[in-house]
């Protein structure tokens, strides 16, 4: 995930950190949006999709662990980054617990937050990335077990075996008087038929 695809929301009730923020990450090449309280922030987590959010809101660390613990169940797949004051480790872990993928203390570098904010976004990316292929796998392997057990393919498993007696008992000679016989009879006319109708059916089986 490339940071002019990377859609970050900066929640934030002081004005001068939450535009410090927005204009530091526009200028990173993100798409920012930003929410001055916790109802605001909640609104654009249920509303829109966001890659990260970057929370320094000034309250007790009990409200703080319940809005981070609403905002993962609102948005799971939003990265969630704290911003804590000096000294504060033992927030921020708590948040961690809660859902955080990181937190940067205060006062912070710009470096310092750049480095956080693209190691957070990388690991997103590499868990969605994981989900797809789960996805994928799980539905090639559906798509298998539906196949082998539809009705087409029961039928080119019968078909199959008929074929396979008719080559255990003959030898593949023209002059063969018991093959000649079943020429005449259309049986083997009557199986290849057979064969194309059920090769017909199958790729319309496969191609859906």
């Amino acid at each position: 995930m490339t940071s002019t695809k990377a859609r970050i929301l900066v929640v934030d009730d002081e004005q001068s950190m939450r535009e410090f923020l927005e204009i530091f990450l526009l200028q990173e090449g993100y798409d920012v949006s930003t929410a001055v309280d916790v109802d605001t922030a909640l609104a654009y987590l249920g509303s829109d999709e966001i890659d990260l959010m970057i929370t320094d809101m000034q309250m007790t660390e009990k409200t703080r662990l319940g809005f981070i613990r609403e905002a993962r169940e609102l948005s799971p797949e939003t990265a969630m980054i704290v911003v804590t004051g000096f000294g504060a480790t033992d927030s921020a872990i708590s948040a961690m617990r809660e859902g955080a993928c990181d937190y940067v203390t205060k006062p912070f570098k710009v470096d310092e937050l750049r480095i956080v904010l693209e190691k957070a976004l990388e690991k997103k990316l590499l868990s969605n990335e994981n989900l797809r292929l789960k996805e994928e796998l799980h539905s090639q392997s559906r798509s298998r077990n539906i196949i082998g057990h539809s009705r087409v393919m029961q039928d080119v498993h019968e078909l199959g075996a008929q074929i396979r007696v008719l080559q255990i008992r003959w030898c593949p000679h023209e002059d063969d008087e018991e093959l000649h016989d079943f020429r005449q009879r259309g049986t083997l006319q009557q199986l290849w038929l057979q064969a194309g109708e059920v090769e017909h059916q199958l790729s319309h089986v496969v191609d859906s």
